[in-house]
């Protein structure tokens, strides 16, 4: 069985500030399941959740 992670689990791990996660899980996965204001993430998605924050955090520097 996965383990399931909150967004706050989920951007501890990554380093990363709550809104990025739940913006780009929120576009990644629209029907996520959710608890509360949660998203749960499966651990076995955090690779590929990294990926699409860095990308979308590098190109919002590079735009300023």
């Amino acid at each position: 069985m996965d383990e399931i992670l909150t967004t706050g689990q989920a951007a501890a791990l990554l380093n990363r500030q709550v809104h990025q996660v739940r913006r780009v899980v929120d576009e990644l996965w629209p029907e996520i399941p959710r608890a509360g204001q949660n998203r749960l993430i499966r651990r076995a998605q955090l690779p590929e959740l990294a990926d699409a924050i860095a990308k979308r955090y590098r190109l919002q520097q590079v735009a300023s």
